[in-house]
């Protein structure tokens, strides 16, 4: 059995270091441009990164960065607002200073808008503790108070479920306030008996009145791992959701996805793991890339368990439910699909009509030790099914693309917006059994 889900807490390393941000030229997408370092050692920082005005940034139409470091040890976790254009820290918010007993603040941040019409964009920040900690893990929303980020409300779950493992704006209004609504995930959650069964719940951006729930049915199901918005499936005109549930590693749980009704978390439709794909589920998103041609955009889901570990990803329909194509780890313990962020997404770069999709390992190289966790995030070609090219860590824990991204300003003046890429340095606490 390969066990991949077990906390949020990063390991203890000898070579602790701060995370970092690296900005990419657009046009080459290898280039590094610039490098911004965290300010302490295991700091984590970049381990989240959302894009937004912010006080005292830059003037519309440009977007700063609020960037997530939870592993800040003056603190418990912390936020930087950072300049896109110079990488320059306009603030920070801590999570001390915030009271109460938050742990990791900072490990998933959301944009969720100008609630009410406010001048500079809301937040919502997650504090998931980890699966140990007495802590009531907990989402800090931030709001504009006078040109600076001051706290809302807040909303916590249940000790060691790692509420606000996932957070994310849903780019919905369903209670007709005229603001969006957001979705915070809770996968170590129980349900009743069934521990680590996982769930998800709905809130307002604007009060943080929990809409809906859903939870996971079965012991282990780990639901809400992954998350993300796809086109409407079933016609209300409103975005839905797939949602990861990776099991527990075993045969009788390899993972699966559901996809849910964002309006009222109805079941949709549902895709279980094909054959030896353990943890199916771990990572999926929208490929913004029609490759049936039915008219639909498809899907993509991670599978890092499979075969001894070493791992796959799966293109999926989203008519017909069924692969389209595997790509596949060659060696044990790559753990291939375990995620798919980087530097190539909605681009089409080999000119064959599909945008590209990042497919991330754990392992870079051949014979890399598997405590090294250097990482891999590779560029590639679903029509050509190739890589076109690829990026590897350059130091232990360096966790390549687990880290957040999103485009900065054109830094070179080529015309073309620059790509962050965000390196947290984190060891975390998952490893597969040999």
């Amino acid at each position: 059995m390969v066990s991949l889900l077990v906390a949020s807490t990063p390991c203890e390393s000898q070579d602790e270091r701060p995370g970092r941000i690296e900005v990419i030229s657009g046009a080459d997408l290898q280039t590094v441009l610039a490098v911004y370092n965290g300010s302490e050692a295991g700091d984590e920082f970049g381990a989240a990164a959302g894009s937004d005005t912010l006080p005292g940034g830059s003037p519309a139409p440009e977007r700063d960065w609020l960037v997530g470091a939870p592993g800040a040890q003056t603190s418990s976790g912390r936020v930087w607002a950072v300049r896109a254009r110079d990488g320059q820290r306009l603030f920070s918010v801590d999570g001390d200073l915030l009271g109460g007993e938050l742990e990791r603040f900072g490990h998933q941040v959301a944009a969720l808008g100008h609630v009410d019409g406010r001048q500079f964009t809301d937040w919502a920040i997650a504090a998931p503790a980890s699966v140990d900690s007495e802590a009531a893990p907990t989402v800090v929303a931030l709001t504009d108070v006078g040109g600076a980020l001051g706290e809302a409300y807040r909303l916590e779950g249940p000790p060691g479920s790692l509420f606000g493992w996932r957070v994310i704006n849903l780019f919905e209004d369903l209670d007709g306030d005229g603001n969006f609504e957001f979705l915070v995930t809770s996968p170590r959650e129980s349900n009743g008996n069934k521990s680590a069964a996982g769930a998800l719940r709905i809130f307002s951006s604007k009060t943080g009145r929990r809409l809906y729930t859903v939870r996971g049915e079965e012991a282990g199901d780990n639901l809400g791992y992954s998350v993300g918005p796809v086109r409407d499936q079933d016609g209300d005109g409103a975005r839905d959701l797939l949602v990861g549930a990776p099991g527990d590693g075993s045969k009788d749980r390899p993972g699966h996805v559901v996809i849910l009704s964002s309006r009222n978390g109805a079941v949709l439709g549902r895709l279980n793991a094909p054959a030896k794909a353990l943890h199916f589920g771990f990572a999926l998103r929208l490929i913004l890339a029609d490759l049936d041609g039915d008219g639909r955009e498809d899907w993509i889901v991670g599978a890092p368990g499979y075969r001894k570990a070493r791992g796959a990803a799966y293109a999926i329909s989203s008519s017909s439910l069924e692969p389209l194509q595997r790509i596949r780890g060659r060696r044990k313990n790559q753990q291939l699909g375990v995620g798919f962020k980087g530097l190539a997404v909605n681009r089409d770069l080999d000119g064959d009509g599909l945008n590209e999709v990042n497919v991330n390992s754990l392992l870079a190289k051949p014979k890399q030790p598997l405590k090294d966790q250097l990482g891999r995030t590779a560029i590639y070609s679903l029509g050509a099914r190739s890589v076109l090219q690829s990026r590897d860590g350059k130091e232990s824990f360096d966790r390549l693309g687990d880290g957040g991204t999103g485009s900065a300003a054109d830094f070179d003046g080529d015309g073309s917006f620059d790509p962050l890429l965000a390196i947290p340095a984190r060891p975390l606490a998952y490893v597969p059994a040999q």
